[in-house]
């Protein structure tokens, strides 16, 4: 077996560069001109694929709130019937009703943030 770099101490010789290859090379550092750092005044237009999966995106969560508040609805009506026949005062929601309120919270978070993303869309985030 060879003596790995670290044993000798030498280093390795460098590799040349075609000459072909320092033609087409990028010698500007991206996000500077002329020295100076370039400042995005405003932000990037989204590409056409980024705003089409959005609004994928956006239609998968609207239809998660959806289910959700569905499941919401269904476990307020059967906490109201235990209620009734159990005759208690308390009307505290459950753990699960809890859980789905933040999870719907969250949802919308996240619906927010993707508007927010692509502000210019407005409603077609809504339709596909």
């Amino acid at each position: 077996m060879l003596p790995s770099m670290r044993e000798t101490g030498r280093r390795a010789a460098p590799v040349p560069i075609p000459s072909h290859a320092t033609a087409t090379r990028r010698t500007v550092r991206p996000g500077v001109v002329s020295g100076r750092p370039r400042i995005d005044t405003q932000p990037r237009p989204a590409h056409r694929a980024d705003l089409a999966q959005s609004r994928l995106f956006a239609a998968l969560l609207l239809d998660e709130i959806a289910d959700l508040e569905d499941q919401m609805t269904v476990l307020e009506r059967r906490s109201r019937r235990a209620q009734v026949t159990a005759e208690t005062g308390s009307e505290l929601p459950s753990e699960a009703l809890l859980a789905l309120r933040r999870r719907v919270l969250e949802v919308q978070r996240m619906l927010d943030a993707l508007r927010r993303r692509f502000p210019g869309e407005g409603d077609s985030l809504r339709v596909i």
